[in-house]
């Protein structure tokens, strides 16, 4: 992976600032365009179970897992309202969904920008949401 990454910068690096013919931008961008197609259609094998974040809660969930299912039905008893932008997690909530995040095995999904979160960012994300 770090490979891929090395290559982009030096790829970065040795076009920056340095004019290129519009041939040479047109092909350049043209490469860049068919690295993310194909990239895009890697496909990832994890587990089935499923986490939405958004507002610093979450948004959405699937889990077969009885663990997360009884920690979501906990946390869901101490108050929720109505939509997502107007949930204050209290801290037990956010010690919850930190277990939860901690049991995930499939994938973790900020709404907003669509980035996957590992499972250390997704728990910083709860707990700084608001602090």
């Amino acid at each position: 992976m770090s490979k891929i990454l090395d290559a982009i910068d030096y790829f970065s690096h040795a076009v920056h600032n340095n004019k290129v013919s519009t041939d040479q931008a047109a092909e350049f961008r043209n490469l860049i365009q068919e690295a993310t197609r194909k990239l895009e259609q890697v496909e990832f094998k994890t587990g089935p179970d499923y986490l939405l974040l958004k507002w610093g809660t979450w948004k959405s969930w699937e889990s077969k897992n009885k663990n997360i299912q009884e920690l979501m039905k906990e946390h869901d008893s101490l108050g929720l309202s109505a939509s997502a932008m107007m949930q204050k997690e209290n801290d037990k909530q956010k010690e919850l969904l930190c277990l939860v995040i901690d049991l995930i095995d499939g994938i973790i999904q900020n709404d907003w920008d669509g980035d996957y979160y590992t499972k250390a960012q997704a728990k910083e994300y709860i707990l700084g949401y608001n602090s």
